[in-house]
């Protein structure tokens, strides 16, 4: 089991195509962080903190196009 407590929810300051998760180095080993990451196709990235979280999640664009059609004009009326 894997529980947690979202603390922000946000834009992230570039685009970014593919998920990335960050974190300290004992953080990244943690059994949540290591499933976060598989679950989501992320990489590991110890550069980025925060001081909120122990962990934080970048979910990119291409999480988001899985989700979104491609044209979003069409859904306009």
């Amino acid at each position: 089991r894997i529980g947690g407590y979202v603390v922000s929810i946000g834009n992230w300051q570039s685009m970014e195509p593919a998920c990335i998760i960050s974190g300290s180095k004992k953080a990244l080993d943690t059994y949540t962080a290591r499933l976060l990451a598989a679950m989501f196709s992320c990489r590991q990235d110890m550069s980025i903190s925060n001081e909120k979280a122990d962990i934080q999640i970048i979910l990119g664009a291409d999480y988001e196009k899985r989700f979104l059609p491609n044209n979003l004009d069409s859904l306009k009326r």
